[in-house]
């Protein structure tokens, strides 16, 4: 069997008044949306820096880590100091041994237990005087 259809005419072609006013919905909602986007973008951007800076400062790797480096970083520098002062103090006794032929009897006697040819030890028993 066969059917019969009316053909569809095509659908007119939009004047050239209807297309300047799509243009210009196009264009106003653009703005529209652009002026949302500028009232609202700093508003977001507060609420997630009020969110944000609070929970990255709290967290175990924000504040209580850096007071953490802090306490670490002021007893590594009290170390260098000692450090420092104990290497100051051994160039001292370098430069005395260098120089000083007393400083080098005086070691040589206290660390070495050395004597002189000329002298006689005697040694006395711990528990007599």
């Amino acid at each position: 069997m066969v059917q019969w259809c009316e053909r569809m005419p095509p659908a007119p072609a939009p004047s050239r008044s209807q297309r300047t006013r799509a243009g210009d919905a196009r264009e106003r909602l653009w703005d529209r949306i652009g002026s949302v986007a500028r009232d609202v973008l700093p508003l977001g951007i507060l609420a997630v820096a009020v969110i944000g800076v609070p929970v990255l400062v709290f967290e175990p790797q924000g504040l209580p880590r850096l007071r953490a480096l802090e306490r670490d970083l002021e007893q590594v520098e009290a170390e260098n100091r000692a450090a420092e002062r104990e290497i100051q103090r051994l160039r001292t006794n370098v430069k005395l041994l260098k120089d000083d032929l007393a400083a080098v009897e005086k070691v040589a006697r206290q660390e070495l237990g050395l004597v002189r040819k000329s002298e006689i030890v005697l040694q006395v028993p711990k528990g007599s005087q």
